[in-house]
């Protein structure tokens, strides 16, 4: 029997019968939580609190190497009411506290493409190791408890400080019905759209020039989505990225730019609270779905209906190819989503007042009841 306080993980994928940590998810988490515990001891506990879907979360950093990693993109979602949390996330590193985390206990045979671990991610556990930027991330769901490790700060790479710590908040809120989806979103709080397609699509540009519109912006990437009775998308990250040159037709962003030294290897990246954090919603009810493509040599924007089909083909497999570990309830909701509000292909011409009336006059006909023909 586990001691009080303790947790406790099936033996899910255990290759022997050793209570060595060597295949083990039981003994692995013990060993992550430890090495956090040590981590928090030497370098001190700070916390920041968040709001996010109707949730609390804390992120619970051992020293401050990560917080501005971490939190800028977040910033928006920020709480000072007491409460508890429903999710706490420990983060640490090893460069400033000494504590490293536990050896992998699996082998290269065990790393699934989108970097969960064959045997150690279960519907109790995950866990997560990317391998670009060599980040740890493991999720006790029961508990609401999560754990985030990299060995040094640096290793964070600009697209991760965009939208951080995805994996874990990915496969937490899914089981609470609430699902990462990669989609722009834009609107008012008696509804909006969701911007669809495979990266390079447009979504990004299109969300960020919504920005000179009076519509609100929640997400150019990523946002929290929940399905039936009716579709609701909800604020995760206030941060939105471009290529360089796109700032050509973008110029308000410049001032945003928190990259501007690196834009030769890395898309500008924005953190849009510190600028136009009047312009940022929380979240709104789906009444549509914009496909965005730009038009090349053309200014104006058009918009034309499309199948349901065709919004679920441009939403699930950007989705499915993006997050590690999407289960059938993930699918489901982009499916009901897809039957429930329209499709629209969004031709994007160069003229960025056309795009702002078009993609306006369309959210106003949706929240009315009175879509467009």
């Amino acid at each position: 029997m586990a001691e009080p306080g303790k947790l406790r993980i099936p033996l899910v994928g255990v290759k022997s019968g050793s209570r060595n940590v060597r295949g083990n998810p039981d003994v692995f988490f013990a060993a992550v939580e430890r090495a956090y515990a040590q981590a928090e001891a030497t370098a001190g506990r700070l916390t920041r609190e968040y709001a996010i879907a109707g949730r609390r979360v804390r992120l619970q950093f051992a020293g401050e190497a990560l917080l501005p990693h971490l939190t800028p993109a977040l910033a928006h979602r920020a709480t000072t009411e007491p409460g508890a949390p429903d999710l706490t996330v420990c983060v640490w590193e090893t460069a400033t506290t000494g504590s490293a985390a536990p050896p992998p206990a699996w082998d290269y045979t065990d790393f699934q493409p989108n970097g969960l671990i064959d045997g150690f991610s279960t519907d109790e556990l995950t866990v997560a190791f990317e391998l670009g930027s060599n980040a740890l991330s493991v999720v006790h769901h029961a508990a609401g408890r999560a754990y985030y490790w990299v060995k040094q700060a640096k290793q964070v790479p600009y697209f991760d400080r965009g939208a951080p710590l995805r994996v874990i908040f990915h496969t937490w809120f899914s089981r609470q019905g609430v699902h990462l989806t990669h989609a722009g979103a834009v609107g008012w709080p008696e509804g909006g759209v969701l911007l669809a397609g495979r990266s390079g699509s447009g979504k990004s540009n299109t969300a960020l020039a919504l920005l000179a519109s009076d519509l609100r912006y929640a997400s150019d990437d990523y946002c929290l989505l929940t399905g039936e009775p009716q579709a609701h998308v909800y604020s995760l990250y206030s941060s939105g990225k471009t290529h360089a040159a796109d700032l050509e037709r973008l110029p308000f962003l410049r001032p945003a730019v928190s990259n501007p030294r690196r834009l030769e290897t890395e898309k500008a990246l924005y953190f849009l609270q510190s600028h136009f954090a009047d312009r940022l919603i929380g979240g709104f009810p789906v009444r549509g779905l914009l496909l965005p493509r730009v038009a090349a040599g053309q200014a104006r924007t058009t918009l034309r209906r499309v199948s349901a089909a065709q919004g679920l083909a441009a939403l699930a497999p950007s989705t499915v190819a993006q997050l590690p570990g999407i289960r059938a309830s993930d699918f489901h909701t982009l499916v009901a989503l897809a039957r429930q509000a329209p499709s629209y292909a969004l031709e994007v011409g160069s003229d960025p007042e056309q795009l702002i009336t078009a993609v306006t006059q369309l959210v106003e006909a949706l929240n009315a009841g009175a879509p467009p023909r």
